[in-house]
C-alpha cells in the first residue's frame, strides 16, 4: 500500500492490482482526513474490499448471492423503469437476507433455495411463489451473463402449489357486483367520499392504482370522453414515474357511466377545493391538495370488503373486477386487454375463461327449464 499528501491537507492510500481481463496493472484509492496507524488500517481494509468487488466477479465459481445481486441491479437500473428496479431491489435483498449474502452461488442448488421459502400455510404460497420468480429471473441472467454455472438451477425453481382449487383462485382474484356494492355502500355510509369515488372510478376504468393518483386535470377529458394514461405514481418512493410497460401508455374511454361517477367526484372535490382553499392539478386529491394516501386507502378498502366478503381485496382487485364486469356483458378479451393497457395477462385470461364458463353454465340451467315443444 502507498500513501500520499493531497493539497488539502487530507491523505490518499493506494494500492495495486492485476485486472483479470485484460492483466494491466491498475490501482484504488482511498482518501483520509490523515495519516496515522488507525487510519492506515481501515485503508487496507476498505483497499481490500474494493479490489475483491473488481476482480472476484469474473472467477464465476466464486461469486457469492450478494455480489450476483449487485450486478444484476447494476444492469437492471439501466434497462427497467424506476419503480421495476426497486421493487426488485426490495424484493430480492429480502430473498438474499434469507439465503445468506456470503453463500457461494455455484454451490446451492434448487433443494437449499426452496427449503428457505416453504410457505407454511396456503395464504404464504402466492408470497412464497413471488420471491422464487424474482429469484429464477435473477439467476437466468446470471446464467447468460457467465456468472452462474449451473443451467439447471434456475430452471428446477418451479412455483410451490396450493391445495386451494384453480376455480376458488380465480374467484378471489375480482369482486362480484354484490361485494363491489357492498364495499361501495360502506364507504357512503361512512362518508369516506374519497374512497367512494376512487373505488367506483377504478371498478369503472379498469385503472392500476398508481396510474389514478398520477391523473392531473390536464387527462381526463370529459369533453372528448377519454382518459390519456401515460404516467404513474410509484407508491413507495411517491414520485411519478413511466407506466409499467410500453402498453399501459393508452387511452380510456369514459362511457356514460363512468362520465357520471367523473362529474359527481367533480363537483365534491371542487366545492372540498373551495372550502380548504386548495390549489392542486391532480385529478384525485386528499385534504391537502396532495396525492390520495395509498396505505389509507388500502386499509379502509380491506375493512370496506372484510363486512361483505372473506376475500383479500386490494386496490387492484378492482381492475380484475372491471375486467370481469365487462366480460359479463360481453366484451371480447382484446378490447378488454386494450382498455387494461395488458401486453399479456395470464390473470386476464383466467379469469375471462372462468367467466365464460359460468355464463355457459348459466345459459344451460336457463334452457334446461324451457320446453319448446
Amino acid at each position: 500500500m502507498f500513501c500520499e499528501k493531497l493539497p488539502n491537507g487530507k491523505v490518499r492510500y493506494g494500492e495495486y492490482y492485476k485486472d483479470p481481463l485484460t492483466l494491466n496493472n491498475k490501482k484504488v484509492h482511498v482518501t483520509m482526513d490523515k495519516d496515522s496507524p488507525s487510519n492506515r488500517k481501515k485503508a487496507i481494509a476498505e483497499l481490500t474490499l474494493r479490489i475483491e468487488k473488481k476482480t472476484s466477479i469474473i472467477n464465476n465459481s466464486h461469486i457469492t448471492y450478494q455480489q450476483l445481486l449487485d450486478a444484476y441491479l447494476e444492469y437492471q437500473s439501466h434497462t427497467v423503469a424506476h419503480s421495476t428496479y426497486n421493487r426488485n431491489k426490495c424484493s430480492l435483498q429480502r430473498c438474499i437476507n434469507v439465503i445468506g449474502a456470503n453463500v457461494y452461488v455455484n454451490n446451492t442448488n434448487a433443494f437449499y433455495i426452496k427449503n428457505l421459502f416453504l410457505p407454511q400455510s396456503d395464504q404464504e404460497i402466492s408470497k412464497s411463489n413471488e420471491y422464487i420468480k424474482r429469484i429464477k429471473a435473477m439467476l437466468l441472467w446470471g446464467y447468460e451473463n457467465e456468472l452462474v454455472t449451473d443451467y439447471n438451477l434456475p430452471n428446477k425453481l418451479g412455483s410451490y402449489k396450493s391445495n386451494i382449487s384453480k376455480k376458488d383462485k380465480i374467484k378471489d382474484k375480482y369482486l362480484e357486483p354484490e361485494e363491489l356494492n357492498g364495499i361501495l355502500e360502506y364507504l357512503k355510509q361512512r362518508n369516506l367520499w374519497n374512497w367512494y369515488y376512487l373505488t367506483q372510478f377504478l371498478s369503472l376504468t379498469g385503472l392500476r392504482i398508481g396510474e389514478a393518483l398520477a391523473l392531473t386535470d390536464d387527462d381526463v377529458d370529459i369533453k372528448n370522453n377519454n382518459i390519456s394514461v401515460t404516467k404513474t405514481l410509484y407508491i413507495a418512493e411517491n414520485e411519478i414515474t413511466d407506466p409499467k410497460t410500453y402498453a399501459s401508455n393508452r387511452d380510456v374511454f369514459i362511457q356514460p357511466e363512468l362520465r357520471t361517477v367523473i362529474k359527481n367526484y367533480l363537483n365534491y372535490r371542487n366545492t372540498n377545493i373551495k372550502l380548504r382553499k386548495i390549489r392542486s392539478r391532480l385529478f384525485f386529491i386528499d385534504d391537502k391538495g396532495e396525492y390520495m394516501h395509498y396505505d389509507a386507502y388500502r386499509k379502509q378498502l380491506r375493512l370496506a370488503a372484510a363486512t361483505v366478503t372473506d376475500k383479500k381485496v386490494t386496490p387492484h382487485i378492482l381492475r380484475h373486477t372491471h375486467a370481469s364486469l365487462l366480460m359479463t356483458q360481453g366484451v371480447n378479451i382484446d378490447t378488454i386487454s386494450r382498455r387494461l393497457g395488458h401486453e399479456d395477462s395470464k390473470i386476464t385470461k383466467e379469469i375471462y375463461l372462468h367467466v365464460t364458463k359460468l355464463l355457459i353454465e348459466k345459459d344451460n340451467a336457463q334452457l334446461n327449464q324451457v320446453h319448446l315443444l
